[in-house]
C-alpha cells in the first residue's frame, strides 16, 4: 500500500506539471520541424540546438545515480553552506553594471522573486530549493527551476536535469525559446518557455557555448567509481568467504594402481548439488564471526583455491583514501571542513572554513550572475538586479579580536558589541568610550623647537603635535 501511495503521489506531481506548463507565444510557435534551426552559427555547430556536443538526459540520470558515498557527502556539504545565503533583488543605480553583487543597487524590499525564493511553492521550502539547485550543479553540472504563476502569486518549481530533454530554438532565430521537459510517469513531453525557467550551468571546456555543463562529479569520475567499487568490495568481502575462494571436490575412488594406490575421477555435480555445496559453505563460514575460521580437508573437500585477493592485500583503507581524496579536490573541499578529525586544530579549521567560503561564493557567483541576466527580462525591467548573497567564514576568535581592537581604538560603542553578541542594549551604552591613550593630543605652538625637546611628551605620554613657529627659524 505505501508503495502504491507514492506511486500515485509521483504521478499526480507529474500530472501536476504537464498541466500547469504555460508556454509563451514563442513557445508555441516553434516544433520538431523547427529544430533545424540551430542555436549556434554554422562555424560553432551547425543546426545543433545543443551545440557542438550536444547534452543527453540520460547522462544527467547517470550522474544523479553517483550521488552516494564520497560524492554525496562533498555534494551536501556545498549546497547545504549555499541554501543558508538569501536571495536579494534591488534595482542597479544610476550607470551600474550587472555584476555578481552590484554596489550601490537599492534593494527593493517584498519583490515577487525574493518572496518566492523564500517561499517557492506549498510542497517545498526556500531552503529545499536552494539545496535542489545547488545539488544539480554539483552532480550533473546544470541546475533548473520552472517559474509558474498560481493566480496572483509566483511560484518556483525545482526541476531534475534528467527532466529537461533539450532546449527549442524560435522560428527563425538562434536563441532558444522553450525547454522540453518529461518527468517520469510522463508518458508525453512538454515545453516550458525560456523566460519561465531559470537556468544555470558549469561551462564545459570541451562546448563553452553549449547548454551543457561540466560537474565536478563528471570531472572527477574515476575516483567516484574507484570509490564505490573499493566500498562494494569491502561489503561483499564482509558478507562472506566464497566469491574469493574456488571449493575442488575430492574424486572418487575407482581402483588401484600397479603400487597399490587409490585412484579415481572427479564426479560430475549436479547444478543442486553445486548449489548445495555453497550454501552450506556460505553458512558455516560466512560473516565477521567465522571470517579466520579454518576449513578442514576432507573426503569431500580435496582442496581450496583462492581467486582473488583478500581485504587485506588489496588495502582497502589506503586506497580508499586516495580515492576519497581526490574527489575532495574536485569539489575543491578541505577534508577537515567534512568533520575530519585527524591533524586538525582551531588554525587549521578556520582557514578551513575560509577557504570552503570561498569556493561556494565561487558558486554563488555564478548562479547570481545567471540570475541577474535572466531577471530583468522575465520581469520586464533592465534596471533589476538579483544576486545571492555571499557566505563569510566563521572564526569566534578572530570577531573577537576585532572587536577588541576597535573597542581599544574607541570605534565602536558597548551597544554595538552586545548587539554583536547577541544582547539587549542598555542605558547610556550608545557612547562610544575614548581610552585615556587614544585622546587627541592638543596642538601647543611654540616659539622654540629647541624648547619643544623638553616638552616633546604630554604627562600622560602621548605625543604632542608640535607646531614650526613663523620663519622656520629657532629663536
Amino acid at each position: 500500500m505505501a508503495f502504491e501511495s507514492s506511486l500515485g503521489r509521483a504521478r499526480e506531481f507529474s500530472d501536476n506539471l504537464k498541466a500547469r506548463a504555460r508556454i509563451s507565444a514563442a513557445a508555441e510557435r516553434t516544433a520538431k520541424a523547427n529544430s533545424s534551426a540551430g542555436l549556434l552559427p554554422a562555424e560553432l555547430g551547425g543546426n545543433s540546438p545543443l551545440g557542438s556536443t550536444g547534452r543527453s538526459s540520460g547522462n544527467d540520470a547517470e550522474l544523479l545515480r553517483h550521488n552516494v558515498e564520497t560524492a554525496a557527502a562533498c555534494v551536501r556539504l556545498i549546497a547545504s553552506r549555499c541554501a543558508g545565503q538569501p536571495l536579494l533583488v534591488g534595482q542597479k543605480a544610476p550607470g551600474g553594471t550587472k555584476n555578481a553583487s552590484p554596489a550601490g543597487a537599492i534593494p527593493i524590499a517584498n519583490h515577487p522573486l525574493a518572496e518566492a525564493w523564500a517561499n517557492p511553492n506549498e510542497t517545498i521550502t526556500g531552503w529545499g530549493l536552494a539545496f535542489s539547485f545547488i545539488a544539480s550543479l554539483e552532480l550533473a553540472g546544470r541546475a533548473f527551476i520552472w517559474l509558474r504563476m498560481n493566480g496572483t502569486r509566483l511560484e518556483l518549481w525545482p526541476l531534475s536535469p534528467a527532466w529537461v530533454r533539450r532546449p527549442i530554438a524560435g522560428q527563425g532565430s538562434k536563441v532558444r525559446s522553450a525547454w522540453e521537459v518529461q518527468p517520469p510517469n510522463c508518458g508525453e513531453a512538454f515545453q516550458i518557455a525560456n523566460e519561465d525557467m531559470l537556468f544555470a550551468a558549469y561551462p564545459d571546456p570541451q562546448d563553452p557555448v553549449g547548454d551543457g555543463g561540466l560537474s565536478p562529479l563528471a570531472a572527477a569520475m574515476r575516483s567516484v567509481q574507484a570509490n564505490e567499487q573499493i566500498i562494494e568490495s569491502q561489503a561483499d568481502a564482509f558478507s562472506g568467504i566464497f566469491p574469493r575462494h574456488a571449493i575442488i571436490v575430492g574424486k572418487e575412488a575407482t581402483g588401484t594402481d600397479g603400487a597399490g594406490k587409490v585412484v579415481g575421477q572427479r564426479p560430475r555435480l549436479t547444478p543442486a548439488q553445486q548449489q548445495q555445496i555453497i550454501s552450506g559453505i556460505k553458512r558455516r563460514y560466512a560473516g565477521m564471526a567465522n571470517q579466520n575460521e579454518p576449513m578442514i580437508l576432507d573426503s569431500l573437500v580435496e582442496d581450496v583455491k583462492v581467486l582473488s585477493h583478500s581485504p587485506r592485500e588489496l588495502d582497502f583503507g589506503a586506497s580508499a583514501k586516495l580515492t576519497e581524496q581526490r574527489v575532495y579536490r574536485a569539489y575543491g573541499i578541505n577534508e577537515i571542513s567534512l568533520g575530519a578529525v585527524e591533524n586538525a586544530n582551531r588554525a587549521s579549521a578556520a582557514i578551513a572554513d575560509y577557504q570552503f567560503c570561498s569556493r561556494v561564493n565561487a558558486t554563488l557567483s555564478l548562479v547570481s550572475q545567471c540570475v541577474d541576466q535572466w531577471v530583468g527580462a522575465r520581469f520586464g525591467d533592465q534596471r533589476l538586479t538579483a544576486w545571492l548573497q555571499p557566505c563569510e567564514p566563521v572564526d569566534p576568535e578572530h570577531e573577537l579580536a576585532v572587536v577588541e581592537k576597535l573597542a581599544g581604538l574607541g570605534c565602536i560603542s558597548r551597544n554595538e558589541i552586545r548587539a554583536k553578541f547577541g544582547y539587549s542594549p542598555i542605558v547610556g551604552g550608545d557612547a562610544i568610550a575614548v581610552p585615556f591613550t587614544s585622546v587627541d593630543a592638543p596642538i601647543v605652538p611654540l616659539k622654540s623647537l629647541a624648547a619643544a625637546r623638553m616638552f616633546a611628551r604630554a604627562p600622560s605620554g602621548k605625543l604632542i603635535e608640535l607646531v614650526e613657529p613663523e620663519g622656520g627659524q629657532d629663536e
